[in-house]
């Protein structure tokens, strides 16, 4: 998910192992981050990102959270440039007018 008006121009997955891109996921011990890692592991074994795609991603991440919440309460507050969700179900309705699906790019 991005922050509404994308101020990072992300356009893609492959965007976000872009240097200076800020990201914040979730701690590996909670689902959405444990996730997420699994995902970039998955990703880095793509020829379309390149086995170093999981390490530029995560060279991004500025904040790991405890939980979902938190992780979407930070790119409400406009502070990352993304942030990986399993799911939109997490998002309250008023966090869901301040987020972009990155996959409705």
């Amino acid at each position: 998910m991005l922050p509404k008006g994308n101020p990072a121009n992300i356009a893609s997955m492959s965007d976000l192992a872009k240097p200076g891109v800020k990201i914040v996921i979730g701690e590996q011990s909670v689902p959405v981050g444990n996730y997420t890692l699994q995902v970039l592991d998955k990703m880095a074994n793509d020829t379309a990102y390149g086995p170093d795609f999981k390490n530029r991603v995560l060279s991004n991440v500025v904040s790991r959270e405890p939980n979902v919440n938190n992780v979407v309460t930070k790119v409400v507050l406009g502070e990352p440039d993304a942030e990986t969700n399993q799911s939109r179900n997490n998002h309250t309705p008023i966090s869901c007018d301040r987020l972009i699906n990155l996959s409705h790019l």
